[in-house]
Parts: C-alpha cells; sequence; structure tokens
C-alpha cells in the first residue's frame, strides 16, 4: 500500500485481482482480465488465498470468504460501472489504465504497475482531479528527448484515450494526443470519423473531461467547436 498526498493506491497480483472479483460477483472484467482465460490451478487457488488472508484483504470464515473494505466497496464499483475509460502509451514508461466511471464523484483506477508484471496498481480518484493528475503524470504533455528524429515524419499516437459503453461493449469516442513532424495535434471522434485539431493541452484536458464528467466547460467555446 502507497500513500501519495490523499491518494492511498493498492497493488495487487493478477491472480489476487481476480479472486476477489469472482467473490465480489464479477464473473468477466472489461480489459484487464479477458486474456486470463485459464482457470487458476488449485494450488495456486490456495496460496492466493493465504496471501490475500495474510494481508487482511479478505476474511475466511464457517460462512465463506467475506472481502474486506475498501476492496468490496471498489469491485462493487466496478460491477455497477456503465462507462469506463482506457488509456494507453507508445511511451514505455508511461503505464496502460482502465477507469470505471461511477454515478458518484469519483473514477476507480485500476493500471499496469511499472514494477510488476503480473500486477495492478488500484486506486480512487475525484472526478475533477482525474485529468490534472494525467497532465502532471505526463499523459498529455511531451518532450524534445521524445521525438525520434529518424521517424519525424511518421505519425505516433503518444496517447489514446477511449471512451466505453461498459455494458454494450462498444466504443463511444476516442481522442488521440498525437506527434507528426515535431508537431503535436489532437484528434477526437469514432473509427474513421476523426476530426484533427491543433494540440492545445487545455482542450486536450477537457474533452477527457467531458468523458468522465465532474466539471462544467469552461473552455469558453473551444469543446463545442471540436465535440461532434
Amino acid at each position: 500500500m502507497i500513500e501519495k498526498g490523499i491518494q492511498i493506491e493498492y497493488i495487487l497480483s493478477m491472480n489476487e485481482f481476480a479472486i476477489l472479483a469472482n467473490r465480489c460477483g464479477i464473473q468477466r472484467i472489461f480489459s484487464f482480465l479477458d486474456n486470463q482465460s485459464e482457470p487458476l490451478k488449485k494450488e495456486t487457488f490456495i496460496k492466493t488465498l493465504h496471501q490475500l488472508t495474510r494481508k487482511k484483504i479478505i476474511n475466511v470464515t464457517d460462512g465463506g470468504i467475506q472481502v474486506e473494505e475498501p476492496y468490496r466497496s471498489y469491485f462493487e464499483l466496478i460491477r455497477t460501472a456503465k462507462e469506463a475509460i482506457t488509456i494507453d502509451t507508445d511511451k514505455s514508461n508511461y503505464p496502460g489504465k482502465c477507469c470505471y466511471i461511477s454515478d458518484e464523484k469519483t473514477i476507480l483506477v485500476t493500471e499496469a504497475s511499472a514494477t510488476r508484471e503480473d500486477a495492478l496498481r488500484v486506486y480512487e480518484i475525484e472526478k475533477s482531479k482525474f485529468v490534472n493528475r494525467l497532465e502532471e503524470e505526463g499523459y498529455l504533455t511531451y518532450g524534445e528527448s521524445e521525438v525520434d528524429y529518424r521517424k519525424k515524419d511518421e505519425k505516433r499516437i503518444l496517447t489514446q484515450i477511449q471512451w466505453w459503453d461498459i455494458t454494450k461493449e462498444t466504443l463511444i469516442r476516442e481522442v488521440h494526443f498525437c506527434l507528426e513532424n515535431t508537431q503535436c495535434f489532437i484528434e477526437q471522434g469514432i473509427g474513421k470519423q476523426m476530426a484533427s485539431t491543433e494540440y492545445n493541452v487545455r482542450i486536450l484536458k477537457k474533452l477527457i473531461q467531458e468523458m468522465v464528467g465532474g466539471e462544467d466547460d469552461d473552455s469558453n467555446g473551444l469543446i463545442c467547436s471540436i465535440i461532434k
């Protein structure tokens, strides 16, 4: 468990994540666990249960397995979420994220661990603070060191944000933060219907904020001109 200011981030192995999800009534999770088609072996299952018990994440009694807080609330949010956004980047040191959007003022973020290949970081963040965190982490900006001048004419999607309807598993909209000819620009739309506009971090942030909600549009008309 890592504490960052007001944030508390939890580290779960993929096996721990899968068992907790199952114990909370989730049979299939959008994004991360889709590739884990093989069921856990009995030995792995028992070992993982022991780990979860030792960490006081679950409590095993005669009545069954009880998932403790805050994990029970986290997985309830995942279970009931109707929308999510996924964030991928071609910057190798920036982990992918799957962010579950609730009806409340918070987002539950799950992201690949930078230190453990088989683990996820899990934390909850207020919708109003989410986009600023993305900017601080570097997902919405770039530096000259990221320009490969040997391939500067090739279009790169530095960060891809996709907004999903989880219940239908359909894409609502996506936003691309792109780099080409050493110049950044923004694409937004769906499928082949992508509109381009000059890079402006304020516009990029507002496009993402419009996906997650939780904040009024104060872009002075910039957003209305590019959201189709």
